[in-house]
């Protein structure tokens, strides 16, 4: 054999074995992740089944007035499953308010006035918010909708986010 098979006779060798190197590195990483994975699921299960001692309930003499935002934009699927679930928020109704900051083009303005005139009617603080420029897509709705925030905080929910009522 010539001195050019033998050199690349060589260098192939060297790149397999560098493969192979390559590949047991990767097995030891599955390894030691499979390993971990199971020693966190079995200290979750563990601790999940220990009892858990009750918190103490403490009474919340004023609650902080909350701002809730969210801005929509053709969101007309989605509307009216986002402020039902906004409106049943486990916290005092007179100490948060709802904003929509609607930029809508399509029937989702109409859906979400019906549905805002509907919760006023029951007394809610819910209202909807349109910008006669739609400038800024949603972080320009949101920066002028914090000029109508009350609230000492902000909670700001997407429309395909659906918080828990104990948020």
């Amino acid at each position: 054999m010539s001195f050019i098979a033998y050199a690349v006779l060589g260098i192939y060798t060297t790149a397999l074995l560098y493969i192979t190197i390559y590949c047991v590195m990767q097995f030891n990483l599955l390894f030691h992740y499979k390993k971990g994975k199971r020693k966190a699921d079995a200290d979750q299960a563990a601790f999940d089944a220990q009892p858990q001692p009750a918190t103490p309930v403490t009474e919340i003499k004023e609650y902080p007035f909350v701002t809730v935002q969210l801005p929509i934009f053709n969101e007309m699927y989605v509307v009216e499953r986002l402020i039902d679930n906004i409106i049943q928020f486990d916290y005092p109704r007179d100490r948060f308010e709802v904003h929509i900051l609607d930029d809508s083009t399509d029937e989702t303005v109409e859906i979400t006035k019906r549905k805002v005139d509907e919760y006023k009617a029951l007394g809610y603080n819910i209202e909807q918010i349109r910008r006669p420029v739609r400038k800024g897509y949603k972080a320009g709705a949101l920066k002028d909708g914090m000029a109508y925030a009350k609230g000492e905080f902000l909670a700001i929910f997407d429309a395909d986010f659906l918080p828990r009522p104990d948020f």
